[in-house]
């Protein structure tokens, strides 16, 4: 039950009792214990996932400024022409 609105409307002190606070305490220290302990687990996989995407950045960079369009000058292309089971590559450019 929410008994905050109901102390908050009135207008007297609010009592809280020492076994109030130690039970509050304890599981408070409990919550924040396991979330330190998760941010601990989480912080060398998330940081090496953004090292990773900052490395490939540069290559990501280069690959745009080359355009969209095929490119008519690799070798492999004919190699598409050349075999039927590469020809449905081929009609996807």
């Amino acid at each position: 039950r929410l008994v905050v609105p109901a102390v908050v409307a009135s207008a007297s002190a609010v009592r809280v009792e020492e076994a109030d606070f130690a039970r509050f305490k304890v599981g408070f220290l409990k919550t924040w214990q396991l979330q330190k302990e998760i941010q601990r687990r989480i912080a060398i996989p998330y940081l090496l996932f953004w090292l990773c995407q900052v490395a490939a950045l540069p290559w990501s960079v280069m690959s745009l400024s080359k355009g969209f369009g095929p490119d008519f000058s690799d070798e492999r292309l004919v190699n598409l022409k050349k075999y039927d089971h590469l020809l449905v590559r081929l009609l996807a450019l």
